[in-house]
């Protein structure tokens, strides 16, 4: 989150029985570890190619996982080249515990987002934050007073810079979840416009 220019904000992060996840003995040092390097330069390789989680038993899960490779195509869409998780983009979510099939969530969102969601935001680079679902989105629009119709928002001040706010469906949903799909020619441009300002 803060070196990545763009930040993807889901739900809450799912739950695998098998995944190698921080656990009430870990030491501090290794949680943080896991959660600030994931996808790269951590002291364990917690993913395989940012798409496969590394399992208890020191092996990778065959299956890649599906919210991964969306939010990879999505970052690629934007920026018009090959993306690299953790460089490229960032991603988080508005409750932060995980569960199967977002049980819990809708409960937890007040508390959660009100706690956190701001601060983590504000500590991000981010220039463009794409919001992933119904969750994030409510969140999102209720922290930082972005029109409930906005699909394009921005760029406007969150903490210390100016960030353009943009919101898809879930990549579990059925239907149109590509930006080309859900944005204007012209929102996407200057989505497109704005992130390579900055970056590149």
């Amino acid at each position: 989150m803060d070196r990545a220019p763009i930040l993807f904000l889901g739900s809450n992060p799912a739950i695998g029985n098998t995944e190698e996840y921080p656990r009430w003995h870990w030491p501090d040092d290794l949680i943080a570890d896991f959660f600030l390097n994931r996808f790269a330069g951590g002291t364990k390789p917690w993913t395989r190619k940012g798409l496969y989680c590394l399992r208890e038993d020191g092996m990778y899960k065959r299956e890649r996982v599906r919210y991964w490779a969306s939010i990879r195509r999505r970052a690629e869409e934007l920026l018009g080249r090959p993306a690299e998780p953790g460089l490229d983009y960032a991603t988080s979510e508005v409750v932060h515990c995980k569960s199967p099939r977002e049980v819990g969530v809708r409960e937890a969102l007040d508390e959660c987002a009100t706690r956190y969601l701001r601060q983590l935001v504000h500590l991000a680079v981010a220039k463009v934050v794409v919001c992933l679902g119904k969750t994030a989105s409510t969140a999102v629009r209720r922290e930082f007073a972005v029109p409930g119709s906005a699909v394009f928002h921005g760029p406007k001040m969150a903490g210390s810079i100016e960030r353009c706010f943009t919101f898809l469906p879930h990549p579990s949903a059925w239907g149109s979840k590509t930006l080309s799909q859900c944005l204007s020619q012209e929102d996407l441009l200057n989505l497109k416009r704005w992130l390579g300002y900055e970056f590149h």
